[in-house]
């Protein structure tokens, strides 16, 4: 099989969604010989943060001498990113290899009378053959969709589960209501292995107290008190946590100082594992740590940022973020949305910051149209300003460096947003 021929079977299998449950993956991984048996992991839920988390968490270990696993999703800038080793993205012949191994699984699975496992299981199961074959010291393993249901689930070597921010997202799908989506995230929680909670609402903290009394669990709670930003720009924030003074993050946004905490606990948690890691480590991995479409400023003449604020607890981060920002700037917005998130929501919290608005088509069989997008921002935009549906991304950045050039405003920012499915694209047109 070579590469090509391994994303052909995968665009084939996907026509059949997203379906959660674990047997199928528990199935699949027990005719592979269970690798993830022989792994350990740190395993993150949340609704966002989840990445950004993973990305500090991960770096500090590879920086302190672990080698360590990445399962992402989902990805920027190439297939090969969902799954790294110490930042380094799977290769192209590893993906054709694997996959064939489990394709035939996958294909003895059906004729057994099995149903065909979807894309995400394959994918977690090439991701724990490849982090077995590589001899990994831990992964890092971030859920897919939810947490008690997720095929990443099937792991029983848990040495850490951390639960980022917990919003209202995929309602229907993992429940229905803040109560059962915490629920549904606080299902990761495996007995007896210790669990960093990002402090958050009392409703989500009380569910996950819960579970850990459940499954006799340590909990850590981050501080936020202990927290205090000390610098912020668009180059990077300084920021003491406890006894660790004037570290630094590249990531923007007051809440990557709370997903930074999140990892500094869970490192914490970890060293009481067996993975040693210094006070000095854990601030070159905070410094070191890169996380793409994270509030991130893609060219400085328009300025232009994009981020992947893709439900309404990220549009709520991403206002906060343009209001510390880019205060005194006149904004062009380009916005993409999914049909199944909460645009409408998304469409209140940022229409106002806006003085023109660009809609854009992602390339993505669950994306809102350019043209539905537009009617629903024109209904209940606060402000008499202008809103284009432009296509795909490549003709809304025209479209905006046309109206950043009529405006003749020497403080102009344009600013991506919406969801994270054509961030890729965004990067790759500015770059060729």
């Amino acid at each position: 099989m070579t590469f090509a021929q391994a994303m052909d079977y995968l665009e084939k299998i996907g026509k059949s969604g997203t379906v959660l449950g674990l047997d199928t993956t528990r199935e699949l991984l027990r005719r592979l010989g269970n690798p993830q048996n022989r792994l350990q992991f740190v395993h993150i839920a949340g609704t966002n943060g989840k990445g950004s988390t993973l990305a500090y968490i991960s770096t500090i270990l590879t920086g302190a001498g672990y080698r360590t696993g990445r399962f992402i999703s989902p990805v920027i800038d190439s297939y090969c990113e969902k799954i790294q080793i110490d930042g380094e993205y799977i290769p192209t012949q590893a993906v054709a290899v694997i996959m064939e191994v489990v394709k035939t699984a996958c294909d003895d699975m059906v004729r057994d009378g099995f149903a065909q496992p979807t894309v995400f299981e394959a994918e977690t199961a090439m991701a724990f053959l490849y982090f077995l074959n590589e001899n990994v010291d831990i992964v890092v393993l971030e859920t897919g969709m939810g947490g008690r249901d997720d095929s990443t689930n099937v792991i029983e070597t848990t040495l850490c589960s951390v639960i980022t921010s917990v919003s209202l997202d995929h309602v229907g799908i993992i429940g229905n209501n803040l109560q059962e989506i915490a629920a549904c995230k606080a299902g990761i929680i495996k007995d007896g292995a210790p669990v960093v909670l990002y402090a958050q609402s009392r409703e989500v903290e009380d569910i996950v107290r819960e579970q850990c009394a459940k499954t006799d669990s340590a909990l850590t709670l981050t501080k936020p008190g202990a927290l205090v930003r000390k610098r912020n720009n668009l180059s990077g924030q300084v920021f003491d946590y406890g006894e660790l003074k004037g570290l630094k993050t590249r990531l923007l946004g007051e809440h990557q100082l709370y997903n930074a905490a999140a990892a500094i606990e869970t490192i914490r948690v970890l060293g009481e594992n067996g993975f040693a890691v210094s006070d000095e480590q854990i601030r070159m991995g905070i410094e070191d740590t890169v996380w793409t479409g994270r509030f991130e400023v893609l060219q400085a003449r328009p300025l232009m940022i994009m981020d992947g604020a893709h439900n309404p607890d990220g549009a709520r981060a991403f206002v906060q973020s343009v209001r510390e920002y880019l205060d005194g700037f006149t904004l062009i917005l380009i916005m993409g949305v999914l049909k199944d998130k909460d645009y409408p929501q998304m469409i209140q919290l940022t229409n106002a910051l806006a003085d023109a608005i660009i809609t854009i088509h992602p390339d993505n069989k669950r994306a809102l149209s350019d043209t539905e997008l537009k009617d629903a921002i024109d209904k209940v935009k606060t402000r008499n300003i202008p809103v284009v549906a432009a296509g795909r991304i490549e003709a809304g950045v025209e479209v905006a460096n046309q109206i950043a050039m009529q405006l003749h405003h020497e403080k102009t920012a344009i600013v991506v947003f919406g969801s994270l499915s054509f961030l890729g694209d965004l990067k790759r047109y500015l770059i060729y």
